[in-house]
């Protein structure tokens, strides 16, 4: 199971980067084609693979769910943006993107370590049931940042368009 996971995990971490990409050039058909694709697709991997492999067949298909993600957005991608470059790690922009980069993971830890935290003291607590209800009320909030994603979808490449090109 392991090590289906870990195969998994290069497609996970990097199906998000393409997709805030994508975002950021405004591709806003692209992006919303690309969440139905792919939630499509795991939902008849998920029925698909654990129907023929039980446990395994979960694992498994997070595993090909990631690659069909990486394939069909890579292919877009290279599409839009073309040859990918590397930052330069010199410029000072990218050391500022760099900071902001890590103050954002070392929020998301935080947040994370709190989820877990709140899991651990309602379970301590209660019982299993609140938990679940917890776990759906997350769920629930978390559709309502559909807003605030609408929001960010746009706000950043509005800012970076009224930027002069130095400051961009």
């Amino acid at each position: 199971y392991f090590i289906l996971f870990a195969a998994s995990f290069l497609g996970t971490s990097l199906s998000p980067v393409f997709i805030a990409v994508l975002q950021g050039l405004k591709q806003v058909r692209s992006v919303v084609v690309f969440r139905i694709i792919i939630s499509l697709t795991d939902i008849v991997f998920v029925l698909l693979f654990v129907g023929l492999f039980d446990l395994l067949g979960f694992f498994a298909s997070i595993a090909a769910t990631s690659v069909v993600t990486i394939v069909i957005i890579w292919r877009q991608f290279k599409k839009i943006v073309g040859t990918l470059v590397l930052p330069k790690f010199s410029e000072d922009l990218t050391k500022y993107l760099l900071s902001f980069g890590l103050s954002g993971i070392f929020l998301g830890v935080l947040y994370l370590g709190g989820q877990y935290f709140l899991r651990i003291l309602i379970m301590k607590n209660l019982d299993v049931s609140a938990l679940g209800l917890f776990q759906a009320a997350i769920g629930i909030v978390g559709y309502l940042g559909i807003i605030n994603r609408g929001i960010l979808f746009s706000y950043f490449p509005d800012i970076s368009e009224s930027m002069s090109g130095s400051n961009r």
